[in-house]
Parts: C-alpha cells; sequence; structure tokens
C-alpha cells in the first residue's frame, strides 16, 4: 500500500505552478493544429484531507498526431476527396490517419510519483475511411502502452514533453512498421 502524502498550501501551489509552466512551454512549442488545452474544474477525490473537495483546475493536453498511410493506399485516393460531418477531406489530408492523443494531469501531478498522467487516444474524426484506419485503430492501445510506461517512471517528474515526444517516436518507428507488414 502506497503512504498518502499529505500537502500543504505551498505544495499545492507548487503543483499549479509546475503544471502551468508545463503548459505555457507546450503552447509556445506546438501549433494550435498540433496541440491544445482543455481545462476542466473538478473536485479532487483524492485520500489526501487536503484535496478532498477541493476545487481543481484540471488541464487536459491533445496532440494531433498523423499516420502516414501506405503509399500504395495513398495513390488509390489521392485523386478522389471523401465527405465527411466536418466538410471535405482533400488530397493531403488523406494522406494520414490522424489521431488524437490526450494527457490528463492529475491533482498531485508532478509533485507525486504516485499520480501519471492519464493517457489517451482515439481516431480523429475527419480521418478518411480506408483500410489503414483499421491498422489505426488497432495500433492506438499499443501507442498508449508505451506513453503510459512513460508517464509512470518514477524519475520523471514534468513527463508531457517527453511522452509527446515518445508518440513522436512511436509514429515514426512502431506506425512504420505496421503499415508496412
Amino acid at each position: 500500500m502506497i503512504d498518502t502524502i499529505i500537502m500543504d498550501e505551498n505544495q499545492l501551489l507548487e503543483i499549479q505552478e509546475r503544471q502551468e509552466a508545463e503548459i505555457e512551454f507546450l503552447a509556445a512549442a506546438y501549433t494550435a493544429e498540433e496541440a491544445w488545452i482543455t481545462t476542466s474544474t473538478r473536485s479532487c477525490i483524492e485520500s489526501d484531507r487536503n484535496l478532498i473537495g477541493r476545487a481543481w483546475k484540471q488541464f487536459s493536453i491533445h496532440r494531433r498526431l498523423k499516420l502516414p498511410i501506405d503509399p500504395r493506399e495513398h495513390e488509390k485516393i489521392m485523386s478522389i476527396e471523401e465527405v465527411c460531418d466536418h466538410g471535405v477531406i482533400g488530397k493531403e489530408e488523406s494522406s494520414f490517419i490522424t489521431i488524437e492523443l490526450i494527457l490528463t494531469m492529475p491533482c498531485r501531478y508532478p509533485v507525486d510519483p504516485t499520480c501519471a498522467l492519464d493517457i489517451q487516444a482515439k481516431i480523429d474524426e475527419i480521418s478518411p475511411n480506408i483500410p489503414a484506419r483499421k491498422l489505426a485503430v488497432d495500433a492506438i492501445p499499443n501507442l498508449i502502452q508505451v506513453c503510459t510506461e512513460i508517464a509512470r517512471d518514477e524519475f520523471i517528474e514534468e513527463a508531457v514533453l517527453v511522452i509527446l515526444s515518445i508518440a513522436e517516436e512511436w509514429v515514426d518507428s512502431e506506425w512504420n512498421d505496421i503499415i508496412h507488414e
């Protein structure tokens, strides 16, 4: 059983400042098309008496990852445009499957090493409906697993940028292997 870490007001302020510093860095490092931040106000349900019921600004980082499709598939769809709920998908967009990677900061992140980022991923609705899309859907659990392993590394405190870099490496290596099998 993990001991509960009791936090004082200074530690709570440190958590907020460190989270906000990561967010500011990400906002400078990525365009709004590549990554964006959402916030919500949550009530912490941690076992720490200083956090229970406390309103907390929770950040979620959304990173758009473009998975290039197999060149043979690309040739099949380059001459067409697909229509979806979001409008027309042009030639450039149809050469990628787009995944949205979502990292959510829990209340005590990054101060408490037992509070790892929550990691989710989903196919972007504007991705073309082609056979490579199924490969992407099947590959998402692997991407989440790779990112989660990094998030749970107790020696990495501010993990957001590290995880986003690992996700980009995953696209270049793992996805490349999957699409060329």
